[in-house]
Order: C-alpha cells, then structure tokens, then sequence
C-alpha cells in the first residue's frame, strides 16, 4: 500500500512537472502580451491549435520531413502572431471590448478553416498525431515509474525556452524596452521606445511559445477540434491564478494547477478525477477572482 501511494506521487511529481512546463510555455505569452499592452488575446489557444495541425498537415500528407515541417509551421505561426497585431489589436487597442470580440473572430475563424479543410481534403486530426513516435525512442526507469526520452527532451526543450524567455526580458536591451512598455506606456514612448515594435514582438512571441509547446506536448495530449479553446481556458486560469502579467507567477500557477489536476486524476475514482479535473481550471478562476483578483504573485493595477 504504502509503496502504491510512493509511486502515486511519483508520477504526479513527474507527469505534473512536464505538464506545468508546457503550461508555463503556452501561458507565459498570454501573460506577457497583457503585461505589456494590457491585452487579453482570445485567438492565444488557436495559435497552439493551428501549429499543431500545420506539423500534421506538413508531415503527413506533404511528405515534409519532421523537423523542416516543424519549422515552417513556427515560423507561419509566428507570422500569424504578426498579422493578429496590425490587423486586429493595434487597430483597437484603445477599446479593450472590441479587442475581445476581434481576437475571438480571429480564433473562431481559425477554427472553421481548419474544420473545412479537414472535411474537404478528408484530412483527419481527431485520433491526434503519431508524427513524433519513435522521433525520440526508449526509456528508463525513477523507480517504478517509466520516464521516456521524449518526455526527458520535453522537459529540457521547456525549461531551456521559459529560462531564455526570462534572460532575454531581464538582460536584453529590447527586454529592457518590453519591460518599460509595461510600466507605463507614456514615460516609455517618451524616452523614444516605439511602442507599436514593442507590443508586436510580444504577440509574434506568445504565437511562437505556444506553437513551442504545440509541437512539444501533442504526442501526450491528441489534438482534437476543441483542443484551441481547451488550450485557451488553461492559459486563463494560469494567468489568473499566477497573476496577470508576471512571468513567475505564471510558472508557479502552471505548477499549482497542473500537480491538482495530476492530484484529482490519481487519488479521486477514475471517472469522477477525470470529470473533476477536467474543470478543475475553471473552479480555479472562480475562486482565484472571489479571494484575490490579482493573483498569487500580480500586483495591484494603478488606478
């Protein structure tokens, strides 16, 4: 018994950090674009939602090999972030209502185009991708618990991305510019910063690391159609939970939330864990905005 329980947690531990990793990636572009510009970006989760189905798209019925494919789908990716800023925030960045309702067309839009090209080329994402078997093969062993080194290059690949994230904002010159732009706007442009580059960078990142993480965590998690607003919904509730706007607070929501989940799926009967944590993010959100608004580690917005 007690060994069961031993094992228990060790796979929580594991499985709950290669989770909270991929979380911390997809979320901490999400935090930073409202960090910076005080943006809630509702197409965020399509972003992880169409590099996924680009590497799929590429590699299956394109013939494209793996890691060119890879790249093509972050760099259109990328380019997407890009255009989602001059074509729908920049234009309404002064009206947060219309901002919302832009970005969510953007992703509704993704949607449907991704749904219509799956039923007019008979494509088929719904079984989720098998390009990545065997890309890393084999395993070893934390005691009873089988650790793969695919998931070992998942975790490396993360920490790697969220360490040069946080290096490149602290120790950059243009880090230092994204740093000033989310303090105050004003000050910022009048110390010569160009606002528009600063705000666009942001958002061409956050589609970046959540195209990252598309490529990183499909093989553990299959694509579905809804896997974009699934995806959407985890950010928001890392955000909230960590704090609007801080990138650690953002990494230590990504753990709080992803070793309860773990916790619920483990310890709660199967079919009840499951529909539990399956919500548990947004029980988060609720009573994360009931006892403190601002989140563990976000601070109080300037009046």
């Amino acid at each position: 018994m007690a060994a069961d329980i031993f094992t228990s947690i060790l796979e929580i531990l594991i499985f709950g950090s290669s989770l909270a990793l991929i979380l911390s990636l997809i979320s901490l572009g999400y935090s930073l674009v409202y960090g910076v510009g005080k943006v809630i970006n509702l197409s965020h989760g399509m972003f992880y939602f169409l590099t996924g189905y680009l590497i799929f798209a590429f590699t299956k019925y394109l013939a494209i090999a793996l890691p060119i494919g890879i790249i093509l789908s972050l760099v259109i990716i990328t380019g997407v972030g890009v255009l989602t800023y001059y074509a729908l925030i920049k234009p309404f960045h002064e009206n947060e209502i219309m901002v919302l309702i832009a970005t969510f067309a953007l992703g509704y839009f993704i949607f449907n185009i991704v749904l219509l090209t799956e039923n007019v080329l008979n494509l088929n994402v719904i079984p989720g991708f098998i390009y990545l078997d065997g890309f890393i093969p084999g395993y070893f062993m934390v005691f009873d618990v089988q650790f793969t080194y695919y998931r070992l290059f998942v975790v490396v690949m993360s920490v790697g991305m969220i360490f040069a994230v946080i290096f490149f904002i602290r120790y950059s010159r243009f880090g230092k510019a994204i740093r000033a732009v989310s303090q105050d706007q004003d000050a910022a442009k009048l110390m010569g910063i160009n606002i528009d580059a600063v705000l666009m960078f942001t958002v061409a990142l956050s589609a970046f690391l959540a195209g990252v993480a598309a490529f990183l965590y499909v093989p553990f998690a299959p694509m579905m159609m809804g896997s974009g607003w699934d995806i959407l919904l985890l950010s928001m509730s890392v955000v909230i939970l960590g704090g609007m706007g801080s990138i650690p607070g953002t990494v230590l929501g990504a753990f709080v939330l992803s070793f309860s989940v773990k916790f619920c799926e483990y310890f709660i009967n199967d079919l009840v864990g499951f529909q539990i944590s399956s919500v548990f993010h947004l029980i988060i959100i609720i009573i994360m905005l009931m006892i403190r608004p601002r989140g563990i580690l976000g601070k109080k917005e300037k009046v």
